[in-house]
């Protein structure tokens, strides 16, 4: 009996039924939504695709929901910007959009970062693969960080942005979770992932909104975080599994 279970985000590319159909044919146990993209309720449809075809595969499917959690990104802006080595750029935080951005100007989304970065501190795009360096932060939010590009290359709207060493003040499950773990408790999620769990208190939230839904739907608590590691015991006792999301977690700590 095979006791792994093969886990598929399902996005733009496979959530027609057609590929979906081929997807859990193959072998797909779980069907993972990313919440971090689009609008709730633009998942509705692919809930209800997944258990249509339950009858058809002869045994229950399982979704999991994952919640965006306190991710940052860069903002919106068109097209593709290339980032040069040895180049400055400024990373104007608190801005969703930017119509002039540049490689010497780029939006990111939470205002927050200008005052809990300083100077040496390294910031990562997109997943590791740009690395820049803090030459000067007016620590206090809202405002623009000078940085040298140290590793550079293409970056495009909302590439995640990872801040090792830096302890951002964002809740887990901040407005956008709420909206998300709303919507999938009422369209049926088998399970909860909570993103960027760095203490138990962080699953909390998730855990009393859905008793106060009167369900009981398993918790999954995402370790991507260098502080989850120094509350690991924790998590564990009050989370039901834990998933190593190995992508964040390999940019904020060295592979050994």
């Amino acid at each position: 009996m095979r006791r792994t279970r093969i886990v598929a985000t399902i996005g733009p590319a496979s959530q027609d039924e057609a590929t979906l159909k081929s997807l859990l044919h193959a072998g797909v146990d779980v069907c993972r939504l990313n919440y971090s993209h689009g609008e709730p309720e633009d998942k509705t449809p692919i809930y209800e695709r997944i258990r249509s075809m339950e009858k058809e595969l002869g045994r229950p499917t399982c979704i999991l929901a994952d919640l965006p959690g306190p991710k940052l990104r860069l903002g919106e802006f068109t097209g593709v910007v290339l980032l040069e080595r040895g180049r400055t750029v400024e990373l104007h935080c608190g801005v969703h959009q930017m119509s002039d951005a540049s490689e010497k100007r780029l939006p990111v989304q939470y205002e927050g970062l200008s005052a809990e970065l300083k100077q040496g501190d390294p910031v990562l795009i997109a997943d590791g693969l740009i690395r820049l360096n803090v030459e000067s932060s007016p620590g206090k939010p809202g405002e623009i960080v000078i940085c040298t590009v140290e590793d550079g290359g293409p970056v495009s709207a909302r590439k995640g942005i990872n801040v090792p060493g830096t302890l951002v003040d964002l809740p887990a499950i901040g407005p956008k979770d709420k909206a998300a773990l709303a919507h999938a408790l009422k369209a049926g999620a088998d399970y909860i992932a909570v993103s960027y769990v760095r203490t138990p208190e962080d699953i909390m939230p998730a855990k009393e909104a859905i008793a106060a839904a009167g369900q009981h739907v398993p918790i999954i608590a995402k370790i991507e975080h260098p502080v989850a590691l120094e509350h690991l015991d924790e998590i564990l006792d009050l989370a039901d599994a834990v998933m190593v999301a190995r992508g964040d977690l390999g940019v904020e700590i060295p592979l050994e």
